[in-house]
């Protein structure tokens, strides 16, 4: 009569060690799904400021980014770059640092205010934009070839965290 009993439980046992490290694994799976796709996301909003950083224009010797044709239009691309640099936690490190010194650039050309010579600075620069341009297209690659190392990912968030909080 123990012999049963002792088979009863141990099978019970594992029927429930399966049930639940299988509903373990679906639910990390999931959650892996779903921070795929919030970084598909992100990187897919990434994708208005490269084209703009691709496209320029050529005007005789001269080469600019389009955004350089007047402030407005450099002020406005510089918000877009801000957009989506908000989503900065779903980036790799390196791709992020593009976005922000991209931004940081942008920015200290708005703040000199220089609205009457926008192409020239567009020109004298041009040079610096399409190395970040390269960066940030090199990251991108890069980045959408590894999206579903999900535990990479995550172990290289945390040490940025803890970096910046030290």
């Amino acid at each position: 009569m123990v012999f049963p009993l002792t088979t009863i439980v141990i099978t019970s046992l594992v029927s429930i060690l399966t049930v639940w490290f299988a509903t373990h694994k679906s639910y990390k799976n999931e959650y892996y799904k779903r921070i795929i796709d919030k970084r598909m996301e992100a990187y897919e909003s990434l994708k208005p400021i490269l084209s703009e950083l691709i496209t320029y224009v050529k005007d005789g010797d001269k080469q600019y980014h389009p955004f350089f044709q007047n402030f407005n239009c450099l002020k406005s691309f510089r918000i877009q770059v801000v957009k989506v640099a908000a989503n900065g936690n779903w980036y790799s490190q390196e791709l992020y640092d593009e976005l922000y010194e991209l931004n940081e650039f942008l920015f200290s050309l708005e703040k000199q205010n220089i609205q009457s010579n926008i192409t020239d600075e567009g020109v004298k620069h041009f040079d610096k934009l399409l190395m970040i341009q390269r960066n940030l297209e090199k990251y991108n690659i890069r980045d959408y070839k590894n999206l579903y190392l999900v535990k990479k990912y995550l172990r290289s968030s945390i040490k940025a965290f803890h970096k910046i909080s030290e």
